[in-house]
């Protein structure tokens, strides 16, 4: 699962990821209380992307994602942008209709060809 992200590259949030990659996330369903969320919660570390494949695959993700938003930046969209893609080392899948707090531990993290 590829996770990528962007923010300011003279951000605070590109500062601290240079000085220490580890980030985490969490992408939950809509609720309207803490007793039906759902979704997953991920740790892992960031990785700046600097080739230039990787740049327009992300680029263009972040274009089909928000092509009003983006769109009003182009073409210069990606300028001052650092984009990151985020390798997942510890994922938890959360379910608090099973109790608050319920997660369960994802324990493999291996892709289908059995590569980490």
């Amino acid at each position: 699962m590829a996770v990528y992200f962007g923010c300011s590259e003279h951000s605070q949030k590109a500062q601290n990821i240079a000085r220490n990659p580890k980030v985490s996330f969490t992408v939950n369903l809509p609720y309207e209380n803490w007793g039906e969320i759902r979704g997953i919660s991920a740790a892992g570390r960031a990785h700046c992307l600097t080739n230039p494949q990787e740049l327009e695959s992300a680029g263009h993700l972040l274009l089909q994602k928000f092509p009003e938003g983006v769109a009003e930046y182009a073409p210069s969209c990606l300028e001052g942008i650092a984009l990151f893609r985020i390798v997942q080392e510890v994922i938890s899948v959360l379910d608090y209709r099973k109790g608050f707090g319920h997660t369960d531990l994802v324990t493999d993290l291996g892709r289908a060809d059995g590569q980490p």
